[in-house]
């Protein structure tokens, strides 16, 4: 747990307040003048426990810039807690350019307003941005709620929970305020300021007459009398210009951190473009290459069919020889050789009748096939068959049946004999 002693926490950090009002939410960002911030004091260790905002101002009565101090005690706040914000507006983001802590404050009563003791009362502005922010804090010195904005860091959320526990436990110090020694020793003072609602008009003697209408002849500028005022305003385009350089100059770095990654990928590019290129051309001499050796296989191929269909007609009329000369031995061995045969019976036998059938069959069968593949494939097949049959004349005393003699061309080589017995049967 948390304790006073162990706390040691005094922190001045950027911030933007942030609060309801009327139904609309309302944001103070930038003080006068514009180059300084709104800043948050938050102090808690044994010798002081407060949050002070800080909003640099020009008041009249006071020849110098100044600041006035929205205090917050712990004593006053009814609770308090933070988050990392979830999102932001856009009056925020302009301040802050990385992730924010959102504080949110709810007090049992309104915060006090502490200004220097050299301030006119009631506080009057001396510019119109000094008026604006007046205007604000007429309003957030109103009210019991409101937010702070800060920049998000590790330690600021470390110290910020201890502080949450400390408040929530109800440990704070109370301090009386020693306003002699504040501004810078000349001392300081409580105000009251009402909202704009509640200001009364002006009284009609406490008006003031309006200027003079400047002389139309006159050709002398008008003198400032206020040598700071100018010097502030010199200062504050300053702060601009170095601020648009700033921001120029990250942009320039981004741009050219872009511009380097682009001219990689290009590098990138075109070398996966060359290399694209040679693998092409490489591709185009190797199907050069595949062409030429196809057509030379083809044209081998031509020629050795040609001879092999010279040699196949040569050996078909060789074997158309050979089947020629075998049907005249075979119609010889017909005539010649007639089987005879006795009845059992003991009958005479004499020709009457041929009973049973010669049949002569040869077949032959012959095929060739070659085949040739590469790459692509490529296959030739021949095939012929031829089949004949002839018959011859037996002698006219017998009765006969056709012979047939088969040529059967087809793939394969056989040959086959069959004859049957011939019978002559002669009467008693």
């Amino acid at each position: 747990m948390a304790t006073l002693s162990s706390l040691d926490v005094n922190n001045i950090t950027p911030a933007v307040v942030t609060w309801r009002w009327i139904n609309e939410t309302r944001f103070l960002v930038g003080p006068d003048p514009q180059i300084r911030d709104i800043t948050i004091t938050t102090r808690f260790d044994s010798q002081e426990t407060l949050f002070d905002l800080n909003i640099p101002i020009r008041l009249k009565g006071i020849k110098t810039g100044t600041f006035l101090i929205v205090r917050v005690l712990p004593s006053s706040i009814s609770s308090f807690d933070f988050i990392e914000a979830p999102s932001v507006p856009d009056e925020v983001r302009d301040k802050f350019h990385s992730s924010t802590l959102l504080l949110d404050f709810r007090l049992n009563q309104r915060p006090k307003l502490l200004v220097s003791v050299e301030a006119d009362e009631p506080l009057s502005p001396q510019r119109t941005q000094s008026g604006a922010v007046l205007d604000a804090l007429r309003e957030l010195a109103n009210v019991t709620v409101f937010s702070v904005y800060i920049a998000n860091s590790a330690t600021s959320k470390a110290q910020l929970q201890q502080i949450r526990h400390v408040i929530s436990d109800g440990l704070f110090l109370f301090i009386q305020d020693d306003l002699t020694t504040m501004f810078r020793g000349t001392g300081g003072k409580v105000v009251t300021l009402p909202s704009s609602t509640q200001l009364p008009p002006p009284a009609y003697d406490e008006t003031e007459p309006p200027p003079p209408p400047a002389p139309i002849y006159d050709r002398k500028r008008p003198r400032k009398d206020d040598r700071e005022e100018r010097d502030d305003d010199i200062a504050l385009i300053w702060a601009k210009l170095e601020m648009i350089q700033t921001r120029h100059s990250e942009e320039l770095y981004a741009l050219r951190d872009e511009n380097k990654d682009l001219k990689q990928e290009i590098n990138d590019l075109r070398e996966r473009l060359i290399e694209s290129e040679r693998k092409r051309q490489d591709l185009e001499e190797e199907f050069g290459s595949l062409a030429g050796l196809t057509s030379e296989r083809v044209r081998e191929l031509e020629e050795h069919t040609d001879v092999t269909f010279s040699e196949v007609w040569q050996d078909m009329g060789e074997l158309t020889s050979e089947v020629n000369a075998m049907k005249l031995r075979i119609d010889e061995d017909e005539l010649t050789s007639v089987p005879m045969t006795v009845r059992p019976d003991g009958n005479k036998i004499k020709p009457s009748q041929y009973l049973g059938p010669s049949l002569v069959q040869w077949q032959w069968q012959w095929q060739w096939q070659w085949q040739w593949q590469w790459q692509w494939q490529w296959q030739w097949q021949w095939q012929w068959q031829w089949q004949w049959q002839w018959q011859w004349p037996l002698p006219s005393s017998l009765r006969r049946t056709p012979s047939q003699v088969t040529l059967l061309v087809n793939g394969q080589w056989s040959r086959e004999w069959q004859s049957r017995p011939h019978y002559l049967t002669y009467l008693a």
